[in-house]
């Protein structure tokens, strides 16, 4: 039962070393008892003045292999857990302090959203609630001939998966407690396994249009440095190449000339084989790691309008925020970013510009998620019910086009 409850230990302690090197942003392999870790900058010097870090759990393994050993109670494992407990991969956060309006606190006169083509009615009713906005902190890692790493912060609205940025901007204006001071009927609810799985999702969507720019800027690096690297690899190896042909023009020897022609034809390889490691070497790979994440909850008001025209008919929430003392923007059913001008799709989803079509056949609106396509013939915009398609090729055209796809 001892042995049985040591060998519990040592697994736990062997997964716990490993999920902390991991979110502490380390590249971890595990092999034949022994855990590897190419480790990052900050942490080189607590871990491994190297930057790598050889852990085993056997006492005989460490011996044998001379590297060393972690259990329960040395100095490392202490220094493990302290950092666990310093770090706080979750938390959860309140904005307390937030005031407003008991009596009505959405007036849509102030909403700076335009309905292009529906119009809207508001029942009047307004139903506090709590808000969840989830933080994400990640660890970007440009990986080139160099290696450079960035922290961003990412915030998304779990409700609309709209991001934050404003509540980014005052977080010290704000005050951030651990323990609510408001009221809201789910305010100690916490989103549920689908809404936090489409909040991350939007929040790494979020980040690469954070770090776009970025990834450009290395990019063209990256090219610039292989482009030299290319020109002397090949400068080189013209050299090499010329001489030898000069050697092969100047000897009549058959033995000698097949070396010869051995020889360009390996130089050639290598070329070739240099060029593909370059190319590998400068080749530019982004990796995203999660480092923490935070629940951060607040109380906002809630009212319902519908929108309708002769089409369709949707419900849509209008929200007053009391940290900014304003109505959010309506979210876009395609892109979920909150948009101005909203239009209802001819399915009933709210889209923004960029996110809808209009058939060119029967006029109607409809968002980029309701089938919409092109005819193969002309280009212009069909919704499903005015799509035909060509039993020879597959092809849709319009109706003015049907017969003229091949």
């Amino acid at each position: 039962m001892a042995a049985k409850s040591q060998n519990g230990s040592v697994g736990e302690l062997e997964a716990f070393a490993k999920e902390l090197l991991q979110v502490l942003g380390a590249l971890v392999e595990e092999r034949e008892g022994v855990l590897e870790a190419v480790l990052p900058d900050a942490h080189r010097k607590t871990l491994g003045g190297d930057g790598f870090a050889r852990l085993a759990f056997d006492p005989h393994t460490a011996e044998k292999a001379g590297i060393q050993y972690l259990s329960l109670g040395s100095p490392l494992a202490d220094e493990l857990i302290a950092m666990a407990s310093r770090m706080g991969s979750v938390t959860r956060w309140y904005i307390n302090g937030l005031r407003w309006s008991q009596r009505r606190a959405i007036h849509l006169d102030q909403w700076k959203a335009r309905f292009a083509n529906a119009r809207i009615f508001y029942d009047e009713m307004e139903i506090p609630f709590a808000c969840h906005y989830l933080l994400f902190n990640f660890q970007v890692s440009y990986l080139s001939d160099e290696k450079r790493e960035e922290v961003h912060t990412v915030v998304v609205d779990s409700g609309s998966l709209q991001p934050a940025p404003k509540l980014q901007e005052g977080w010290r204006r704000m005050r951030l407690e651990p323990k609510r001071d408001f009221y809201a009927p789910d305010a100690d609810c916490l989103p549920n396994a689908a809404s936090l799985t489409a909040a991350y999702q939007r929040s790494i969507q979020l980040l690469q249009i954070q770090i776009a720019a970025t990834v450009a800027t290395y990019q063209r690096r990256a090219s610039r440095h292989f482009e030299m690297e290319s020109l002397r690899i090949n400068t080189f190896y013209d050299d090499t190449k010329d001489e030898l042909r000069r050697r092969l023009e100047r000897t009549e020897e058959p033995e000698r000339r097949r070396t010869l022609e051995h020889k360009i034809e390996a130089s050639e390889v290598e070329r070739e084989r240099k060029l593909a490691d370059a190319g590998a070497k400068h080749h530019l790979r982004v990796a995203l790691s999660l480092l923490n994440a935070a629940i951060v909850s607040q109380p906002k008001v809630s009212g319902r309008v519908q929108v309708q025209n002769r089409y369709a008919t949707a419900e849509a929430s209008v929200v007053f925020d009391p940290l900014t003392g304003a109505l959010e923007l309506p979210s876009c059913h395609v892109c979920h970013n909150g948009a101005t001008t909203i239009h209802l799709c001819a399915n009933g989803h709210l889209a923004c510009d960029a996110c809808i079509l209009t058939c060119s056949a029967c006029q109607r609106v409809h968002c980029r998620e309701c089938g919409v396509g092109a005819c193969s013939v002309c280009g212009r915009a069909l919704c499903a019910h005015n799509q035909n398609r060509c039993p020879s090729c597959g092809q849709v055209t319009c109706q003015d086009h049907r017969g003229r796809c091949h």
